[in-house]
């Protein structure tokens, strides 16, 4: 019977060992998986943070390609299909001034 006890006391001390060991690994796995979260966030919050800087860097450069575009497509609004018509009078249109080009 005593020696019955004593395996049984082996056999607790291993288990209690591994327990243990496992305790450990387990608690650097918590704590790898909390610094990656953190690194996680403040990647995306830097990707993020560049992105609207470029934005804010960008945008009146891209107001202007707006209002280019926008200048172009109302050149034609007074051209009728089959009118001949000048290249003065388009300039003036477009910029309200009134220029005379040759003659």
């Amino acid at each position: 019977m005593e020696r019955m006890d004593e395996e049984i006391l082996k056999r607790l001390d291993t288990i209690e060992k591994k327990v243990d060991e496992n305790n450990e690994i387990l608690v650097k796995l918590l704590k790898a998986h909390r610094r990656r979260t953190i690194f996680t966030m403040a990647y995306w919050a830097i990707i993020i943070l560049i992105a609207l800087g470029a934005f804010y860097f960008v945008q009146p450069y891209v107001k202007s390609l707006i209002g280019v575009y926008s200048s172009i497509g109302s050149l034609g609004e007074g051209v009728v299909p089959g009118e001949v018509f000048r290249i003065e009078d388009l300039i003036e249109q477009s910029t309200g001034t009134k220029i005379k080009l040759g003659n």
